[in-house]
């Protein structure tokens, strides 16, 4: 089967991100032209050839080759394949976030409003669709950061978040359920009040009709340490409580617990935690293979990497899915 030339020079490109760099464009056809372009044979070449073949074939000395065919780096990407993992990128400056499968090994993104790189937004600020899994047995999901905790819908104790993903990769129907989480900006937090009277009346401890004083949620007490656990004063704000938990710290002086939900990002900007600009540090094999090619990245199976165009990171925009 014919290879045509947008296909070779992925092919190149492909062997020479394996190898580290050790080859450069010409002597990477060469290998490719020696094994007829066979795409696994090509890849397989230097590692299960002669090193005397090698050496005749592209010209480099028989030391620097047998070195290449022993660096446990390059072993384990032809063993194991190019490893990759999806993360969230955001730039703050076009307002746009976005999900990508990068290398483990270059986890780089560019921005498409911009073409500045970036790194991944780090995982503890990174926000979605939030799977969430309860100690009473319960599992539910929502729109969430993975540093804030919500509610459970049956007991109502606060749980962490176990999963992000994109909000396009939402699993099951809609739930009826209305949003709500632990962050001091969500929608969910409405007054209760505890009945008919004079709204602006305030008691003589100083605390108002629309909070009531007591616990909003079940007290427990740890069976090793006695403390208590999950304990909420509706009276007291939400957004002391969660910054217990969350410690500003100076990446963020404020808003480092953000609410996702669409009913609570009305008029405010998509970017909930920017990504770092990325800061290169001289390598050379990252340019190898680019962002839309890490789809074919190379595996012992040659199996393909499927990559996910047009959703992730651009939105729905108005009229579009409710989280």
């Amino acid at each position: 089967m014919a290879v045509n030339q947008n296909e070779r020079e992925r092919m190149v490109r492909e062997l020479k991100f394996l190898y580290k760099g050790r080859f450069d464009d010409d002597e990477a056809r060469r290998i490719f032209d020696h094994v007829e372009w066979d795409r696994e044979r090509g890849l397989k070449f230097v590692s299960e050839s002669e090193s005397s073949e090698v050496r005749r074939l592209i010209g480099q000395s028989e030391d620097t080759i047998n070195a290449i065919k022993t660096d446990p780096t390059i072993i384990d990407l032809l063993k194991n394949g190019i490893k990759t993992e999806t993360r969230q990128f955001a730039c703050e400056a076009c307002d746009h976030a976005w999900w990508r499968k990068v290398p483990m090994s270059k986890e780089v993104s560019k921005c498409r409003k911009c073409n500045k790189k970036y790194d991944p937004v780090p995982r503890e600020f990174e926000w979605g669709w939030a799977t969430y899994h309860c100690k009473c047995g319960h599992e539910f999901s929502g729109a969430g950061q993975k540093n804030t905790s919500a509610p459970c819908y049956k007991c109502e104790r606060s749980v962490d978040p176990t999963v992000i993903r994109p909000f396009w990769r939402r699993r099951g129907r809609k739930s009826d359920n209305q949003h709500c989480c632990d962050a001091p900006d969500c929608t969910g937090h409405d007054p209760v009040r505890i009945h008919d009277v004079d709204p602006d009346r305030l008691y003589d401890d100083g605390t108002d009709n629309s909070r009531p004083v007591k616990f909003s949620r079940p007290v427990e007490l740890d069976d090793v340490t006695g403390q208590v656990e999950n304990l909420h004063f509706r009276n007291e704000s939400v957004r002391n409580v969660n910054l217990q938990h969350n410690p500003i710290t100076p990446r963020r002086q404020s808003g480092i617990s953000t609410c996702v939900s669409p009913e609570s990002r009305v008029n405010k900007k998509k970017v909930v935690y920017p990504s770092e600009p990325h800061i290169s540090t001289g390598s050379t094999i990252a340019t190898f293979l680019s962002q839309s090619e890490i789809a074919s990245t190379y595996f012992p199976s040659l199996a393909s990497i499927p990559e996910h165009q047009g959703r992730g990171g651009r939105g729905r925009g108005r009229g579009g899915r409710r989280y």
